[in-house]
């Protein structure tokens, strides 16, 4: 069976008997298969798997990341409903159409019409787009707001608000935030639904979307709240994360109060306190 690509015609032709049903091992098939190429001219080069990247909508996950000098390229994976692909394909084509250093390209068992009403396959953001760094956390300061022009004040931004709103809807699930992030990385067992926030304050160096660092602190004094690497994360990124973390944590909510489930009780020292303060 053919593959069908819009990739560079300076791409190597992938050896591959058509696309199967688990995208995970299509993405590694392809990739084993243009990195034995790329390796000869060191001019291209795959860079990571499932790549997470933050819009305004929601987040868009490609399968194949490649660097090709300057240009990044996200690629996507196809292998059935030609239809729903090719509207899917002509959305990823529109959101990169104005940038001058990233191009998606396509993979599919069936030719792809790009002039098909474009349509965008977003998701929402959950703990699963955390990974847990462990040693090889990038070195430099980690901040949970940096001052982009002199002057700026952290009150009188949206980051300032987006998090007032993360301290208001996470107040009183805690320990159920805390257990989702820690089962999603693999910390706590499947089975653990409350972790306790520690007196002490707890740390771990994560990378989420875009494969950007940043340090999850956890203590009953400031609550759950995420420290961003100073040179790699972007106030756009910043921005992004609270607002797309948010819509994660009033899901969470809204699912233990439907359900009756018992709410943390901070005897009157919620980590919103602290907060509180600085917005005042």
């Amino acid at each position: 069976m053919p593959i069908f690509t819009d990739a560079p015609k300076d791409w190597p032709v992938l050896n591959l008997a058509g696309l199967g049903e688990n995208h995970h091992l299509n993405a590694v098939n392809i990739a084993k298969e243009l990195t034995v190429q790329f390796n000869k001219d060191d001019k291209n080069r795959v860079t990571s798997f499932l790549e997470s990247i933050f819009l305004e909508q929601g987040i868009l996950q490609s399968h194949i990341t490649i660097f090709s000098g300057s240009t990044k390229y996200y690629l996507f994976i196809f292998n059935k409903n030609p239809e729903m692909s090719s509207r899917f394909y002509s959305g990823i084509r529109h959101l990169f159409s104005n940038s001058e250093n990233i191009q998606s390209v396509y993979y599919s068992n069936f030719e792809l019409n790009t002039d098909s009403d474009p349509a965008i396959p977003l998701r929402q953001f959950g703990p699963d787009l955390l990974t847990k760094l462990g040693k090889s956390t990038p070195e430099g300061s980690y901040l949970v707001w940096k001052q982009d022009t002199e002057g700026e004040q952290f009150s009188n931004t949206e980051e300032f608000q987006l998090i007032m709103d993360y301290q208001d809807l996470s107040d009183g699930i805690h320990s159920y935030l805390l257990a989702d992030i820690l089962r999603s990385i693999k910390d706590i067992e499947d089975n653990v639904g409350r972790i306790e926030l520690p007196d002490d304050e707890y740390s771990v160096a994560l990378v989420g979307p875009e494969n950007k660092p940043f340090i999850l602190s956890a203590s009953t004094k400031k609550g759950i709240i995420f420290h961003f690497h100073g040179e790699r994360v972007t106030s756009r990124y910043r921005r992004l994360f609270w607002s797309h973390f948010n819509k994660y944590v009033k899901d969470l909510k809204d699912y233990i109060i439907q359900n009756d489930i018992q709410l943390d009780n901070y005897n009157d020292k919620s980590p919103k306190t602290l907060w509180a303060y600085f917005s005042n």
